[in-house]
């Protein structure tokens, strides 16, 4: 995980990017992704987060770069795991801790909030991990969705509760009790 700077210091730029349930927005400066909005705010919302990590930014649109688009819409169609893609993450050193973790999850794999505040050294600290994992910037590149309660529920997400479970689905990681709530997404084909 990156934690320089963006060589473009006022210069990011956003896309949306066509994804299942609702577009995704995808921001990126530098040649690094630095955040994925799940299409639950607008981006003004997120003016203090961008002020607290990268300063003054000018953000403007810009086509997503092909290899990105091909390699996460082979994702959405297709289940093929996310192979990693440059990011520039900001956060605080146990967020950064957290998204380490995170990252190591294998895709079709789950754990949970408790397993991740071991793996990260802190084994009480499980609400932490979950309010380091509300605060990830990038999510599906930094698997938060993977991360279950320990009672088997499906817990929070970003994205909301139908977007976790399409996407627990689609790497078929999904348990079977979830499977059952899991509404039809005719429209996906």
């Amino acid at each position: 995980m990156q934690t320089k700077k963006i060589d473009e210091a006022t210069k990011v730029y956003w896309s949306e990017l066509p994804a299942p349930i609702r577009p995704f927005r995808i921001y990126w400066g530098g040649g690094r992704i630095c955040r994925l909005e799940l299409g639950n705010s607008p981006p003004e919302t997120r003016a203090d987060w961008w002020k607290k990590w990268f300063g003054p930014v000018e953000i403007r649109r810009k086509d997503l770069p092909q290899e990105w688009a091909l390699k996460l819409g082979s994702y959405f169609r297709n289940g093929i795991p996310l192979p990693a893609l440059p990011m520039d993450l900001r956060g605080t050193p146990f967020q950064l801790a957290v998204w380490r973790r995170l990252k190591e999850i294998r895709h079709g794999r789950l754990t949970t909030y408790g397993e991740l505040a071991r793996r990260v050294g802190r084994p009480k600290a499980f609400r932490a991990v979950g309010a380091a994992m509300g605060a990830n910037p990038i999510p599906l590149l930094i698997p938060c969705h993977r991360v279950l309660p320990a009672n088997g529920a499906l817990g929070g997400f970003g994205g909301g509760a139908r977007l976790k479970r399409w996407l627990l689905w689609r790497e078929e990681s999904l348990p079977h009790g979830l499977f059952e709530q899991m509404e039809l997404f005719p429209d996906l084909g």
